[in-house]
Protein backbone atom coordinates (compact mmCIF):
# COMPACT_ATOMS: atom_id res chain seq x y z
CA UNK A 1 0.00 0.00 0.00
CA UNK A 2 3.11 2.48 0.50
CA UNK A 3 3.94 1.93 -3.33
CA UNK A 4 2.88 3.83 -5.51
CA UNK A 5 1.60 0.92 -8.08
CA UNK A 6 -0.26 0.50 -11.21
CA UNK A 7 -0.98 -2.74 -13.25
CA UNK A 8 -0.75 -2.14 -16.77
CA UNK A 9 -1.03 -5.13 -18.80
CA UNK A 10 -1.22 -4.64 -22.75
CA UNK A 11 -2.65 -7.59 -25.32
CA UNK A 12 -0.70 -8.59 -28.31
CA UNK A 13 1.82 -5.76 -28.76
CA UNK A 14 2.22 -4.86 -32.75
CA UNK A 15 4.21 -2.63 -34.70
CA UNK A 16 4.57 1.02 -34.07
CA UNK A 17 1.57 2.78 -35.39
CA UNK A 18 4.00 6.40 -35.41
CA UNK A 19 6.37 6.78 -33.38
CA UNK A 20 9.75 6.21 -33.69
CA UNK A 21 8.27 5.32 -37.25
CA UNK A 22 5.69 3.97 -38.97
CA UNK A 23 6.02 -0.02 -38.85
CA UNK A 24 8.89 -0.21 -36.38
CA UNK A 25 8.85 -3.84 -35.04
CA UNK A 26 11.69 -6.19 -33.46
CA UNK A 27 10.64 -9.39 -33.10
CA UNK A 28 8.07 -11.95 -35.29
CA UNK A 29 5.76 -12.45 -32.58
CA UNK A 30 2.06 -11.71 -33.15
CA UNK A 31 -0.08 -11.46 -36.35
CA UNK A 32 2.71 -10.19 -37.89
CA UNK A 33 4.70 -13.03 -37.37
CA UNK A 34 2.14 -14.82 -38.48
CA UNK A 35 1.78 -12.81 -42.17
CA UNK A 36 5.66 -12.64 -42.90
CA UNK A 37 5.49 -16.86 -41.70
CA UNK A 38 3.50 -17.09 -45.02
CA UNK A 39 4.46 -14.24 -47.30
CA UNK A 40 7.75 -15.90 -47.33
CA UNK A 41 6.09 -19.29 -48.23
CA UNK A 42 7.28 -21.17 -44.77
CA UNK A 43 3.74 -21.25 -42.92
CA UNK A 44 1.73 -22.89 -45.12
CA UNK A 45 -0.75 -24.47 -42.18
CA UNK A 46 -2.76 -23.71 -39.43
CA UNK A 47 -5.85 -24.30 -36.98
CA UNK A 48 -7.25 -20.93 -36.49
CA UNK A 49 -10.86 -20.20 -36.00
CA UNK A 50 -11.58 -18.06 -39.13
CA UNK A 51 -14.03 -16.05 -37.05
CA UNK A 52 -12.18 -15.56 -33.96
CA UNK A 53 -10.83 -11.77 -33.59
CA UNK A 54 -7.26 -11.26 -32.41
CA UNK A 55 -6.92 -8.16 -30.09
CA UNK A 56 -3.61 -6.18 -31.02
CA UNK A 57 -2.39 -2.88 -29.46
CA UNK A 58 0.39 -0.72 -31.22
CA UNK A 59 3.48 -0.80 -29.39
CA UNK A 60 3.71 3.09 -29.42
CA UNK A 61 0.38 3.75 -27.93
CA UNK A 62 1.20 1.07 -25.11
CA UNK A 63 4.30 3.11 -24.17
CA UNK A 64 2.48 6.59 -24.43
CA UNK A 65 -0.47 4.72 -22.07
CA UNK A 66 2.48 3.56 -19.49
CA UNK A 67 3.94 6.47 -18.96
CA UNK A 68 0.59 8.60 -19.11
CA UNK A 69 -0.38 6.07 -16.22
CA UNK A 70 2.28 6.16 -14.20
CA UNK A 71 1.87 10.22 -14.09
CA UNK A 72 -1.68 9.66 -13.11
CA UNK A 73 -0.74 7.41 -10.13
CA UNK A 74 1.85 10.14 -8.74
CA UNK A 75 -1.77 12.32 -8.07
CA UNK A 76 -3.88 9.62 -6.38
CA UNK A 77 -4.34 8.90 -3.31
CA UNK A 78 -2.34 5.92 -1.40
CA UNK A 79 -3.84 2.28 -1.36
CA UNK A 80 -5.02 3.13 -4.70
CA UNK A 81 -3.87 0.37 -7.75
CA UNK A 82 -5.76 0.90 -11.08
CA UNK A 83 -5.85 -1.86 -13.57
CA UNK A 84 -5.02 -0.80 -16.84
CA UNK A 85 -6.02 -3.35 -19.97
CA UNK A 86 -4.38 -1.68 -22.54
CA UNK A 87 -6.32 -3.26 -26.07
CA UNK A 88 -8.07 -2.72 -28.70
CA UNK A 89 -12.20 -2.00 -28.68
CA UNK A 90 -13.89 -4.85 -30.30
CA UNK A 91 -14.35 -3.46 -33.43
CA UNK A 92 -11.36 -2.28 -34.16
CA UNK A 93 -9.69 -5.90 -33.90
CA UNK A 94 -9.06 -8.15 -36.66
CA UNK A 95 -10.10 -11.61 -37.68
CA UNK A 96 -8.27 -14.15 -39.09
CA UNK A 97 -10.37 -14.19 -41.52
CA UNK A 98 -8.48 -10.77 -42.03
CA UNK A 99 -5.38 -11.90 -41.72
CA UNK A 100 -5.12 -14.57 -44.13
CA UNK A 101 -7.28 -12.81 -46.91
CA UNK A 102 -6.25 -9.18 -46.56
CA UNK A 103 -2.74 -10.33 -45.26
CA UNK A 104 -2.03 -11.90 -48.35
CA UNK A 105 -3.19 -9.27 -50.51
CA UNK A 106 -0.60 -6.80 -48.36
CA UNK A 107 1.96 -9.11 -49.02
CA UNK A 108 1.81 -9.88 -52.20
CA UNK A 109 2.01 -6.42 -53.27
CA UNK A 110 5.40 -5.87 -51.09
CA UNK A 111 6.78 -9.34 -50.50
CA UNK A 112 9.93 -10.01 -49.31
CA UNK A 113 13.13 -10.98 -51.67
CA UNK A 114 14.36 -13.88 -49.33
CA UNK A 115 11.40 -16.73 -50.26
CA UNK A 116 11.31 -20.30 -49.59
CA UNK A 117 8.29 -20.97 -51.92
CA UNK A 118 5.26 -19.10 -53.21
CA UNK A 119 2.72 -18.16 -50.49
CA UNK A 120 -0.25 -21.23 -49.99
CA UNK A 121 -1.74 -23.38 -47.73
CA UNK A 122 -4.96 -24.31 -45.69
CA UNK A 123 -6.46 -23.70 -42.58
CA UNK A 124 -7.30 -26.96 -40.97
CA UNK A 125 -10.42 -27.48 -38.99
CA UNK A 126 -9.54 -30.80 -36.46
CA UNK A 127 -6.32 -31.63 -34.81
CA UNK A 128 -5.60 -34.71 -37.14
CA UNK A 129 -6.10 -33.07 -40.82
CA UNK A 130 -3.66 -30.52 -39.06
CA UNK A 131 -0.92 -33.16 -38.53
CA UNK A 132 -1.11 -34.70 -41.79
CA UNK A 133 -1.29 -31.17 -43.68
CA UNK A 134 1.31 -29.81 -41.12
CA UNK A 135 3.90 -33.03 -42.58
CA UNK A 136 2.73 -32.74 -46.24
CA UNK A 137 3.09 -28.71 -46.74
CA UNK A 138 5.71 -27.97 -44.19
CA UNK A 139 8.01 -30.96 -43.11
CA UNK A 140 8.20 -32.76 -46.42
CA UNK A 141 9.06 -29.97 -48.34
CA UNK A 142 11.58 -28.72 -45.36
CA UNK A 143 13.04 -32.29 -45.62
CA UNK A 144 14.02 -32.38 -49.47
CA UNK A 145 15.53 -28.72 -48.91
CA UNK A 146 17.14 -29.57 -46.30
CA UNK A 147 18.79 -32.53 -47.65
CA UNK A 148 19.32 -30.06 -51.46
CA UNK A 149 20.96 -27.24 -48.81
CA UNK A 150 23.35 -30.44 -47.21
CA UNK A 151 23.98 -31.47 -50.56
CA UNK A 152 25.08 -28.53 -51.77
CA UNK A 153 27.72 -27.78 -48.88
CA UNK A 154 25.51 -25.44 -47.30
CA UNK A 155 24.08 -25.35 -44.05
CA UNK A 156 20.51 -26.81 -43.26
CA UNK A 157 18.26 -24.98 -41.23
CA UNK A 158 14.34 -25.44 -42.55
CA UNK A 159 13.25 -28.37 -40.52
CA UNK A 160 14.60 -26.97 -37.48
CA UNK A 161 12.90 -23.62 -38.10
CA UNK A 162 9.13 -26.13 -38.85
CA UNK A 163 10.12 -27.42 -35.53
CA UNK A 164 9.64 -24.12 -34.08
CA UNK A 165 6.99 -22.83 -36.31
CA UNK A 166 4.92 -26.67 -34.72
CA UNK A 167 6.35 -25.98 -31.41
CA UNK A 168 4.76 -21.96 -31.25
CA UNK A 169 1.18 -23.18 -32.91
CA UNK A 170 0.62 -25.90 -30.46
CA UNK A 171 1.80 -23.17 -27.35
CA UNK A 172 -0.27 -21.04 -28.80
CA UNK A 173 -3.73 -23.22 -29.54
CA UNK A 174 -5.25 -21.91 -26.08
CA UNK A 175 -5.10 -18.43 -27.05
CA UNK A 176 -6.29 -18.56 -31.09
CA UNK A 177 -9.12 -21.37 -30.63
CA UNK A 178 -10.51 -18.90 -28.24
CA UNK A 179 -11.90 -15.07 -28.29
CA UNK A 180 -10.28 -12.32 -25.47
CA UNK A 181 -12.23 -9.47 -24.52
CA UNK A 182 -10.81 -6.84 -21.99
CA UNK A 183 -12.29 -4.28 -20.16
CA UNK A 184 -10.69 -0.74 -21.30
CA UNK A 185 -12.72 1.91 -19.40
CA UNK A 186 -9.47 2.75 -17.11
CA UNK A 187 -7.57 2.86 -20.52
CA UNK A 188 -9.69 4.82 -22.69
CA UNK A 189 -10.14 7.47 -19.35
CA UNK A 190 -6.18 7.79 -19.64
CA UNK A 191 -6.40 10.65 -21.80
CA UNK A 192 -8.85 12.89 -20.52
CA UNK A 193 -7.36 14.69 -18.06
CA UNK A 194 -4.43 15.96 -20.13
CA UNK A 195 -4.23 19.14 -22.30
CA UNK A 196 -4.51 19.07 -25.40
CA UNK A 197 -1.07 19.58 -26.33
CA UNK A 198 -0.20 16.53 -24.39
CA UNK A 199 -2.68 14.51 -25.77
CA UNK A 200 -0.87 14.62 -29.07
CA UNK A 201 2.48 13.64 -27.69
CA UNK A 202 1.29 11.06 -25.74
CA UNK A 203 -1.11 10.01 -27.92
CA UNK A 204 -3.28 6.55 -27.04
CA UNK A 205 -5.70 6.78 -29.95
CA UNK A 206 -5.10 3.77 -32.38
CA UNK A 207 -5.76 2.54 -35.69
CA UNK A 208 -6.94 6.43 -37.16
CA UNK A 209 -6.10 5.08 -40.46
CA UNK A 210 -8.16 1.73 -40.41
CA UNK A 211 -7.13 -2.01 -39.60
CA UNK A 212 -5.97 -2.54 -43.33
CA UNK A 213 -3.72 0.44 -43.92
CA UNK A 214 -2.33 -0.35 -40.27
CA UNK A 215 -1.30 -4.33 -41.18
CA UNK A 216 0.32 -2.45 -44.25
CA UNK A 217 2.31 -0.33 -42.52
CA UNK A 218 3.32 -3.26 -40.29
CA UNK A 219 4.46 -5.83 -43.46
CA UNK A 220 6.12 -3.35 -44.64
CA UNK A 221 8.01 -2.01 -41.19
CA UNK A 222 8.92 -6.09 -40.96
CA UNK A 223 10.24 -6.08 -44.60
CA UNK A 224 12.48 -2.74 -43.53
CA UNK A 225 13.06 -3.87 -40.24
CA UNK A 226 13.16 -7.55 -39.50
CA UNK A 227 13.75 -8.97 -42.95
CA UNK A 228 16.59 -6.00 -43.85
CA UNK A 229 15.00 -5.57 -47.04
CA UNK A 230 15.28 -1.63 -48.46
CA UNK A 231 11.75 -0.82 -50.36
CA UNK A 232 14.03 -0.10 -53.59
CA UNK A 233 13.91 -3.98 -53.72
CA UNK A 234 10.36 -3.93 -53.85
CA UNK A 235 10.40 -4.25 -57.74
CA UNK A 236 12.77 -7.01 -57.96
CA UNK A 237 10.67 -8.89 -55.20
CA UNK A 238 7.57 -8.67 -57.26
CA UNK A 239 9.03 -10.15 -59.93
CA UNK A 240 10.47 -13.16 -57.91
CA UNK A 241 7.45 -13.91 -56.13
CA UNK A 242 5.59 -13.62 -59.86
CA UNK A 243 7.80 -16.61 -61.23
CA UNK A 244 7.58 -18.53 -57.90
CA UNK A 245 4.28 -18.15 -58.02
CA UNK A 246 4.06 -20.00 -61.88
CA UNK A 247 6.28 -22.53 -60.73
CA UNK A 248 3.85 -23.57 -57.91
CA UNK A 249 1.05 -23.46 -59.83
CA UNK A 250 2.35 -25.36 -62.51
CA UNK A 251 4.25 -27.90 -60.03
CA UNK A 252 0.56 -28.49 -58.86
CA UNK A 253 -0.78 -28.88 -62.39
CA UNK A 254 1.62 -31.49 -63.29
CA UNK A 255 1.01 -33.54 -60.28
CA UNK A 256 -2.65 -33.71 -60.14
CA UNK A 257 -2.00 -33.89 -64.04
CA UNK A 258 -0.31 -37.35 -63.09
CA UNK A 259 -2.42 -38.51 -60.36
CA UNK A 260 -5.41 -38.66 -62.89
CA UNK A 261 -2.89 -40.44 -65.24
CA UNK A 262 -2.50 -43.05 -63.13
CA UNK A 263 -6.06 -43.04 -62.00
CA UNK A 264 -7.33 -43.20 -65.13
CA UNK A 265 -4.48 -45.99 -66.20
CA UNK A 266 -6.14 -48.13 -63.45
CA UNK A 267 -9.65 -47.47 -64.61
CA UNK A 268 -8.84 -49.03 -67.99
CA UNK A 269 -6.82 -52.11 -66.24
CA UNK A 270 -9.76 -52.33 -64.33
CA UNK A 271 -12.14 -52.53 -67.77
CA UNK A 272 -9.74 -54.75 -69.54
CA UNK A 273 -9.55 -57.43 -66.37
CA UNK A 274 -13.77 -57.30 -66.36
Amino acid sequence: QELPLVIFRPSVVTGTEAEPFPGWIDNFNGPVGLLMGCGTGVLRTGKLNLENKINCIPVDVSINAIMIAAWKRAYEPEGTLTIYNSAAEKHQTADYAFLTTEGRDIYMRMPVSQVFCAPGGHNAFDTYSYYLLFFLYQLLPSACADLALKLSGRKPFLLKLQRKIFNAQISLKHFTDNEWEFKTENFRSLAKDLHEGDRETFNIRYLRKGTYDYFECCILGARRYLMKEPDSTIPSAIKNMNRLVVIYRTAQAAFFGFVMYVLYQKVLLWTALE
